[in-house]
């Protein structure tokens, strides 16, 4: 579940694997999440959206596709401002990333697209989001 759907992988590459390790146990058990603090995100200078994002394209293919949209894992990380595979900004969403509720569903319902496309994204952010792709993807291991 952690592995699929949600953005820890994408820090795999950058902590020792026996903290990743923790940090996956202190998850899974739910004791204390203390897994911002080990990662060090509370410390690093990233810069998280605050607002889900999404893709305009993704977000019709997956309506025609599945009947149902999702929040992509991938365009909700630091520094991610378009799609990789559609090379297009993303749109905010207007519906905060981080909540009070922290723990309750968010979900999709309440998106009204406006917009069909965006612009054309220029080539560093698209290579930006392919990076950040792959890291999901990734068996690199500190």
């Amino acid at each position: 579940m952690l592995e699929q759907h949600t953005v820890l992988p994408t820090f795999s590459s950058f902590i020792p694997s026996k903290r990743y390790i923790q940090l996956q146990n202190n998850l899974i058990n739910g004791s204390v999440n203390t897994s911002s603090l080990r990662s060090g995100i509370n410390a690093s200078l990233l810069n998280w959206p605050k607002n889900y994002q999404i893709c305009p394209l993704c977000w019709v293919d997956d309506q025609q596709k599945l009947g149902y949209n999702y929040w992509r894992r991938h365009f909700q990380c630091p520094g991610v401002t378009c799609c990789w595979q559609h090379s297009c900004y993303l749109i905010d969403s207007g519906i905060p990333l981080n909540s009070i509720h922290r723990h309750r569903f968010v979900g999709t319902e309440q998106v009204e697209l406006g917009v069909r496309y965006t612009e054309a994204a220029k080539p560093r952010d698209v290579l930006l989001a392919q990076n950040i792709s792959q890291l999901f993807n990734s068996s690199l291991k500190i």
